[in-house]
């Protein structure tokens, strides 16, 4: 299949190349491109949907959060927000057009290589991602709901919504999984029993590595900011745990305490395990196998 081209009517100057970005998964939400101009290189963005698109993830962070992946609100009000915190970059977004019916960023285009896994960064890496993750953290808000503050509602209530939006994908997505269906219940009061959050903190609900950049053994940027909410900052860190293991949750682990001290997730982690799962953060992974992965943090 032929890769598609970013249009040439959003450059006053004539496109010289450009690369599509693909991340080599279907149902990924954005078409992005390198483009060079005879002036510049940037980044070029443009929601694949007209709508909200109809899967668990989208779908759920929807429904929970407000978010719509089909604006390019999101990464502008996310690349203000974690402007200054910490040595790792949001690239900022340059200009926002209109060409063919759609939407499309343009964005300041970053040096580095994609980060492939955090499995095999060295200590330092992981331990500057912890500081990183730490400084992100501290800045706290008594809202969650989008970046943008449109959606926002009080984080006392964020465990109330999660239990409706548990039944919600499960009725949605899930009836044919027995074992998902059986264990919704549970999961719902273990929910409703949580101690209420006292705030919230910057949030990408899919943190993976490939959506840093790597430039000299370090992490310099974070470019995929699409998924970004306000939600109490340990459901980052529990959703982060699917893509560590002992050595490198010890070093981000150990990174995030030098800056501040590193939540409790015990009381929190099954529920919002269950949570992160009805939101096929990380692929339809069975249940089981889902809830009894390691306990890093």
């Amino acid at each position: 299949m032929d890769t598609p081209a970013p249009p040439q009517e959003l450059f006053r100057e004539p496109i010289i190349q450009y690369q599509y970005m693909d991340p080599g998964y279907s149902g990924h939400a954005s078409d992005v491109w390198v483009v060079q101009t005879p002036s510049r290189r940037v980044v070029v963005r443009s929601s694949r949907s007209r709508c909200i698109p109809d899967n668990e993830f989208w779908w759920g962070c929807w429904k929970l959060f407000g978010l719509d992946p089909t604006i390019g609100s999101t990464m502008e009000w996310t690349s203000r927000a974690l402007a200054g915190l910490g040595p790792i970059v949001c690239p900022r977004v340059l200009e926002r057009r209109q060409a063919e019916g759609r939407d499309f960023l343009i964005v300041e285009w970053m040096p580095g290589t994609a980060c492939q896994s955090f499995l095999t960064a060295p200590d330092g890496l992981m331990y500057g991602l912890g500081q990183w993750l730490a400084q992100v953290h501290g800045r706290t808000f008594p809202v969650f709901g989008t970046v943008d503050g449109e959606t926002a509602k009080p984080v006392a209530a964020f465990h109330g919504a999660a239990v409706t939006v548990m039944d919600q994908l499960v009725q949605r997505y899930f009836m044919d999984e027995q074992d998902v269906v059986k264990a919704l219940e549970a999961m719902q009061r273990a929910m409703k029993s949580l101690p209420v959050p006292t705030h919230s903190s910057l949030v990408m609900v899919d943190m993976d590595p490939t959506q840093f950049l790597m430039d000299a053994g370090r992490i310099t940027a974070v470019v995929d900011t699409e998924a970004y909410v306000l939600a109490p900052p340990a459901l980052e860190l529990v959703a982060l745990e699917y893509v560590l293991d002992q050595r490198t949750a010890a070093a981000l682990a150990a990174g995030y305490a030098s800056i501040r001290a590193l939540p409790d997730l015990d009381a929190v982690r099954e529920p919002y395990r269950y949570l992160c799962r009805l939101l096929d953060i990380q692929g339809e992974v069975p249940l089981a196998q889902w809830m009894g992965h390691p306990q890093l943090f």
